[in-house]
């Protein structure tokens, strides 16, 4: 299906048996339409790649998180860590923001959109239980202080 200008993916959603499809270069360009992907269950690869909804803030996590069969995502292989994260982030959220956040990154491009204090201002923070606060420090810091993800920088020790 690649290259051929499709807009609207509602055609697809009888084909209960299909595995990979690669709709790369069409004008997909809102992330309800790659929603209603979710009827197809079987479904393991998928490509949006050269697709205006490929250029959406959070649009990987969000399918990822959305079709939990999916196993390779525009050419890249989902991780269990990077399905742990999306997991993390989308889990919390009600269904009710869920659609919010659909909504709201349809028109927003990576880095670009209305900024206040920081954060989207669409876009609620992720709400991270203590369990995961602490699994998250303890992949990012060494015990020897050091952060793993930047060698050369060390944790600020706090002195009584």
């Amino acid at each position: 299906m690649e290259e051929n200008r499709v807009k609207d993916l509602t055609f697809l959603t009888g084909l209960d048996n299909l595995e990979v499809l690669f709709l790369s270069g069409n004008r997909i360009e809102q992330l309800v339409e790659v929603q209603k992907l979710e009827s197809l269950s079987n479904l393991r690869e998928l490509s949006v790649v050269n697709n205006s909804v490929s250029r959406k803030l959070l649009h990987r996590p969000l399918i990822v998180f959305r079709q939990p069969n999916i196993e390779i995502l525009d050419g890249i292989p989902v991780t269990p860590e990077e399905r742990m994260k999306a997991d993390l982030y989308f889990s919390d959220q009600p269904q009710m923001q869920q659609q919010t956040i659909m909504g709201s990154m349809d028109n927003m491009l990576p880095g670009i959109g209305t900024m206040r204090g920081g954060m989207h201002n669409d876009m609620p923070s992720p709400r991270l239980t203590q369990q995961h606060s602490q699994l998250f420090q303890q992949q990012s810091t060494a015990s020897n202080g050091r952060n793993r993800q930047y060698p050369g920088v060390f944790k600020k020790q706090h002195r009584p």
